[in-house]
């Protein structure tokens, strides 16, 4: 036997052994292969549900209807949030409409009091400023009539004191208006008044007799107002 006849040989009992090893589990189980893998792909694959065999296998996409579906439901759910969400603004805001309603109507009725009020008291006032009016003209013709009395003499000199003023006064008087009565020429008061400012000290200051009588009367002489 040559080298090459012995290879061969060699190589022959070498596949004879590795078949006859891949072919002893089968035969001591007592089962084909094509059990075993038809049993292997029943533990893989096991039979479909009613449910998976209606719409697939759990991890396969949804279908178009059943994306049509849960968007309904979510656009529903979202309306249904949105109506109850409104309502109640819807509520709370006519609510404070009406809190606002009332708190207006309160507000005019006491501006229309304020108005009724301000318009007494404008009447009241009108009224006041026209007593008061009467009184002033009664008041100034009263002081008319108490200078009726009063008469202001201008060009006295200084020299003339008050204590004298009296006398000098009546003989002045008699002496311009012969005529009149001594007991016309009855003088209750007289005095110097206080020199204008725009006066330099030699004018003397003007004398203001008061007679018991109207001054009109009681000297029959030209005098001014």
């Amino acid at each position: 036997m040559s080298h090459r006849q012995k290879n061969k040989a060699a190589k022959a009992d070498r596949a004879s052994f590795f078949l006859a090893k891949s072919a002893t589990p089968h035969a001591r189980e007592g089962r084909s292969p094509d059990a075993d893998g038809g049993a292997a792909r029943s533990e893989e694959d096991p039979p479909l549900s009613p449910m998976s065999s209606d719409t697939g296998p759990e991890d396969s996409p949804p279908t178009t209807q059943q994306l049509k579906k849960m968007l309904s439901e979510l656009t529903d759910t979202i309306q249904k949030n949105m109506a109850t969400q409104i309502q109640t603004l819807t509520a709370d805001l006519r609510k404070e409409i009406i809190e606002v309603s009332q708190r207006t109507a309160q507000i005019e009725k006491r501006m229309d009091d304020f108005a009724e009020a301000h318009n007494g008291l404008a009447d009241k006032l009108h009224e006041l400023d026209t007593v008061l009016h009467d009184h002033a003209v009664k008041m100034a013709d009263m002081e008319d009539r108490s200078r009726r009395n009063n008469l202001r003499i201008r060009g006295i000199p200084e020299s003339v004191l008050n204590p004298a003023l009296p006398d000098y006064l009546l003989d002045l008087f008699q002496a311009l208006s012969p005529e009149t009565h001594p007991d016309q020429l009855i003088i209750d008061r007289a005095h110097r008044l206080r020199r204008p400012k725009h006066l330099p000290n030699s004018t003397a200051r003007d004398v203001i007799v008061r007679f018991e009588h109207p001054a009109h009367q009681a000297c029959q002489i030209p005098t001014r107002t």
